[in-house]
């Protein structure tokens, strides 16, 4: 299935939304903020006014892609014992609070003590299998170095609470710099990249010039970034000339020697801490942007082709591919969005994709309401426990049924509740597995999608009529029916399973047939949930 991708542009260090665009395979649209907020409640507004857009201009039937600009984002490298998300946090907070020496990280680290991680910032660590979301095997015996990304989050946090109240949580949740590495990162991403490495998967270098003058770029291998960064270049703007019979405004992106040697220092350092360099070179720029001072400047080239080279010559034996694009940004999005759904996704800001919604929210709700009447017991029995021994026995019944009172409203969270020895103990335990489960927060299977199916299937072809329906989103689902006979049931099956040959997560549904009590027969349908793994594929063309 095609994917939507919603471009974030921000500002104000990423606080504020600026506009929104919503790229799909055969649309684009853009909204614009309808003012500048004053106020943090001003900012909220206008993130639930972006909400409620992009509800009503998304596909409900295709995933969404939040793609942030780089405003406020930054990427320096670090040294830690493993790329883990809290490793790298805990690392970073070390240098932040000066315990370890400067060498531990770059000197564009100063984002470690704007705050506390993960309150301002997102941060990833990078490395060439992508984000590490679970837990290493084995202990770490060495720091690596490894290139850390930080994007500044306050606003997109608003939003993302925004679409979760309307119901429209994204999939992923990725940066500009995520976007360029799987848009043109990978190695069909230009002609010629399969000449250049014959077996292993070259590292590849993106640059984008957009037309406000801001050029981005990243180092990726397989689609996921291993280390990046932006530079504002000179922005030109000539002004009519009625003496010279120009009319109108018009604008350049200038960019000279210094820039791109500027460039080059950066990359050349990148290549010292990491070990390698790039194989590959892409560079996407607007008509607009002009070079001076570099070797390839002709006219006969554009800018693009001009910066290209030039950094192509840096580089003996890269492969070089330039382009002139009206948006590159946009170009970029396109591309995202009409790549094959065989194409592993080449990483995410992990923090943002995980933030909890309103399912999390509701089962914190349920934890601390167990864990209040969990309170009221125990204050009830040591209230009672402290009067007299004759008047214990007289009110232990009484507290018994107030205890069970009490349990039986936590039925709904867990059955167990009324029968276990140690109800405090029960409430702690599945508080530890929530705790657990919330740290790798994984979408539900669709029952109550799957039961609708079901219910309309078998309405469809009649003749037989529900008995016991239950279908659960985390164990196998069971239906009984009765059928007046075998004929009905077997239309009955081949409907249900025929409706379920859907785009995954679904039911697999098996029969199973069986005489049952009084002369009557049973027939039941089982259902397994079915989520076959994605398989890696090619596609892609020339940038």
């Amino acid at each position: 299935m095609s994917q939507i991708v919603c471009y974030v542009d921000r500002f104000a260090s990423g606080a504020a939304l600026k506009g929104l665009r919503l790229v799909a395979r055969r649309s684009v649209r853009d909204w614009r903020a309808p003012g500048t907020p004053k106020t943090g409640q001003a900012a909220l507004e206008t993130a639930k006014s972006a909400a409620r857009w992009i509800g009503e201009n998304a596909d409900a039937g295709k995933p969404l892609v939040v793609c942030l600009d780089l405003d406020a984002s930054v990427c320096s490298w670090l040294s830690a014992p493993s790329p883990e998300l809290k490793v790298v946090r805990a690392a970073a907070q070390a240098v932040a609070a000066g315990g370890r020496g400067d060498e531990q990280a770059g000197p564009s680290s100063t984002w470690l003590s704007l705050g506390e991680l993960g309150i301002e910032e997102s941060v990833q660590g990078l490395h060439e299998g992508g984000p590490v979301t679970g837990k290493l095997k084995g202990p770490a015996t060495h720091s690596q170095r490894m290139g850390v990304l930080a994007v500044s989050d306050l606003g997109a946090r608003n939003l993302l609470d925004a679409l979760d109240a309307e119901g429209k949580s994204p999939v992923r949740v990725i940066s500009l710099w995520h976007a360029m590495a799987e848009a043109w990162g990978r190695a069909d991403a230009a002609q010629g990249a399969r000449e250049a490495v014959a077996e292993t998967e070259p590292t590849s270098a993106v640059v984008t010039i957009d037309p406000e003058g801001r050029l981005a770029w990243c180092w990726s291998r397989g689609g996921h970034v291993l280390c990046a960064g932006t530079m504002l270049l000179k922005h030109v703007v000539s002004t009519p000339d009625p003496d010279a019979g120009v009319s109108g405004e018009f604008g350049v992106i200038e960019m000279s020697r210094s820039d791109v040697g500027r460039l080059i220092s950066d990359w050349l350092a990148w290549s010292v801490e990491l070990g390698f360099g790039p194989a590959r070179l892409v560079c996407l720029a607007p008509p607009s942007l002009t070079v001076v001072g570099l070797d390839a400047d002709l006219p006969e080239r554009s800018g693009a082709a001009a910066v290209g080279e030039t950094l192509g010559a840096a580089w003996p034996g890269s492969v070089v591919a330039s382009e002139v694009l009206d948006d590159p940004v946009g170009a970029t999005l396109q591309r995202l969005v009409d790549q094959s759904d065989d194409v592993p996704a080449g990483g995410e800001l992990e923090e943002l994709s995980s933030r909890p919604g309103r399912t999390s929210r509701r089962m914190y709700h349920w934890l601390a309401l167990a864990v209040t009447a969990g309170a009221v017991i125990v204050g009830a029995i040591g209230y009672r426990l402290s009067g007299s021994a004759a008047a214990i026995e007289g009110e232990l019944e009484t507290i018994a049924d107030e205890r069970k009172a009490l349990l039986d409203k936590l039925k709904t969270f867990s059955p167990r509740m009324v029968t276990e020895a140690d109800p405090v103990a029960l409430i702690r335990a599945e508080r530890n597995k929530l705790a657990t489960a919330m740290r790798a927060v994984q979408p539900e299977n669709p029952a109550v999608r799957e039961m609708a199916r079901l219910i309309q299937t078998v309405s469809a072809v009649g003749g037989v009529t529900i008995t016991d329906l239950k279908v659960y989103s985390n164990r196998p689902a069971q239906v009984m029916f009765e059928a007046p006979d075998s004929q009905t049931w077997s239309k009955v099956v081949a409907a249900v399973q025929a409706s379920a040959n859907v785009p995954p997560p679904r039911l697999d549904w098996t029969q199973e047939v069986r005489p049952g009590a009084g002369g009557k027969t049973l027939y039941i349908l089982r259902g397994a949930w079915v989520t076959p793994t994605a398989t890696p594929g090619g596609g892609g063309g020339n940038p």
